[in-house]
Order: C-alpha cells, then structure tokens, then sequence
C-alpha cells in the first residue's frame, strides 16, 4: 500500500515542497541543509532539458510525501546504460507504507523508458534498515567505498584539469622543469 499517493514527475509547482525534502535528506544524512534552497532545487532539480529524473510522491492531502532523483550513468561491468539512484526520500512519519518502493518501482520504469537496462546506488554503510530494505530488493550487492570531492578540494582539481585540457604542462611534469 502507499498511502493512497500519487507518482508522478516533479514540476516546478513542486519546488518549496521537494526543497523541504532535499533538506530533509541532507539532514538525515548528516550534512548542513543551508546550502539548499528553493533556486537551486529549481535549477538542479526541476530546469527543463536536464538528464536527470525526479520523481515524487503526492500524497491525497497533496503534501509530497517522499521523492527519488536519479540521472543517467553506464556500467562497464554490464557494457549497458542505466541511472544512477542519487536520492531516495520518505517522509518519516510515512515511513513503511509502501511509498519508498512505489518510488524505486516507478524509477525502474522511467529508466526502461528511457532505454536504459539498470539502475545503481549505494546507501550509507550506518543506515542498517536502510540496507536491509534494498537488500530485499536489488539482486547484486557490491561491496564499495564511495568517495566525493567536493567544495575547494573539487575546484582545485577542477582548475588542474582546466590547465591540462588547455594543453598546459601537468605539474611536476619534466616539460614544466
């Protein structure tokens, strides 16, 4: 069952709402929210042309009650395309009713649809229920470490990759000697 709620594509009508969300997740995952607001919800999640899927669940109040995020990816290890599951969310209270794998189900549709042939995603090594419930679910589990780069350690990467792209020597390199 899943509570009587809708899934549908996100829309920009959505956006206070899935920025609720978002921030809920974040939280829940330990990071600080302050960074996530209404526009950049609305530009990374809701502007048209991105290659991202965001799904949410309506509830009958019309409240969203939950939503996932997934963009495209490809996995050698399959030589196939798929998406990559970057956000799945329930509201707390609505927590076991169905709704987080009517999200996932609705999510493998959209990556059929899309002609694509899996989807991928980790989960948080310290979210024990959360892993018994994909567990239920996924038929392949890898064992992984996930890394991030992000903030300042991102750009400074990203600032040697634009000398490199530039045709600029890569540092250390014996043509800078």
């Amino acid at each position: 069952m899943t509570s009587n709620c809708v899934i549908r594509r996100a829309v920009p009508a959505d956006r206070d709402a899935l920025c609720r969300q978002v921030k809920a997740l974040a939280t829940h995952h330990g990071y600080d929210p302050v960074s996530i607001t209404p526009a950049n919800v609305a530009a990374h999640f809701l502007a048209p042309d991105l290659p991202m899927v965001v799904l949410v669940a309506v509830a009958p109040d019309g409240g969203l009650a939950g939503y996932a995020a997934a963009s495209p990816t490809h996995e050698s290890g399959y030589a196939s395309p798929g998406f990559y599951l970057s956000d799945l969310h329930v509201d707390e209270t609505r927590r076991r009713s169905g709704i987080g794998r009517a999200l996932l189900a609705a999510m493998a549709a959209e990556t059929k649809r899309a002609g694509r042939e899996h989807m991928w995603w980790g989960v948080d090594a310290r979210n024990d229920a959360a892993e018994r419930w994909y567990r239920a679910i996924a038929n392949v589990r890898v064992p992984s470490t996930v890394f991030a780069l992000t903030l300042e350690p991102f750009e400074a990467l990203a600032a040697e990759g634009e000398r490199l792209l530039e045709g600029k020597a890569v540092p250390g390199d014996p043509a800078e000697a």
